[in-house]
């Protein structure tokens, strides 16, 4: 690892929309809580299928997350690997 070149967790679920952003959310919370930020270590989601392609994280994903105090980025929508 360099600074030019962080590691990359991937997290890949079906669809994009549920487990894999919820696992992306977390971990890179997690990361941050332990001081390593996204200049060391990039977390990514993605799905294994384009069902869900450019649809937004799925409503109770975002009721889970935020009831356990999760920032929701505004950014995601599901893609396929």
């Amino acid at each position: 690892m360099t600074q030019q070149h962080p590691y990359t967790v991937m997290t890949v679920c079906t669809g994009n929309i549920c487990r894999s952003p919820m696992a992306e959310i977390i971990l890179r919370a997690e990361f941050e809580s332990r001081g390593i930020g996204e200049d060391r270590v990039r977390v990514l989601s993605s799905g294994v299928s384009d069902e869900e392609y450019g649809h937004p994280i799925d409503p109770r994903a975002v009721r889970v997350l935020r009831a356990d105090g999760y920032e929701i980025p505004t950014h995601h929508f599901a893609h396929r690997v």
